[in-house]
């Protein structure tokens, strides 16, 4: 079968061919492959166009994949992953400076009980009132 082409191959045999639109990595494949992570590591380890892999046996069946095009991500999608990765990073290290600040302020906090002193307070005006 070397050299044979995977839509003829799959005829051949009767096979399913599906040629599905392009894919990322958070798509879901076609048919039942959906997400099975072999299959995805089968179809993004292709690097060559018009390569094709070696078949990936999961749950429903088996499948083999071709590389037919390949786009390069657009910087949109990049820039918006910059910014909502820059949020999360200032929020976690704003979360964590006020933590450190309110853990130093308890650790210098000069506390004092006054409840002794209340109780022996208020155990004086009974007793006074009482005479």
């Amino acid at each position: 079968m070397a050299g044979a082409d995977l839509e003829e191959t799959a005829k051949k045999y009767g096979a399913v061919y599906i040629e599905s639109p392009p894919l990322k990595r958070t798509s879901n494949l076609p048919s039942s492959v959906g997400r099975d992570p072999g299959a995805f590591g089968a179809m993004f380890a292709l690097t060559e166009i018009d390569q094709v892999s070696e078949p990936v046996i999961y749950g429903a069946g088996a499948a083999m994949f071709k590389l037919l095009d390949r786009t390069s991500p657009g910087l949109e999608e990049y820039a918006d992953a910059k910014d909502s990765i820059a949020t999360v990073l200032l929020s976690a290290k704003q979360t964590q400076m006020w933590q450190n600040w309110y853990e130093l302020l308890l650790k210098d906090a000069v506390s004092q009980n006054y409840l002794e002193a209340e109780i022996a307070m208020r155990r004086a005006i009974i007793d006074s009132s009482l005479f």
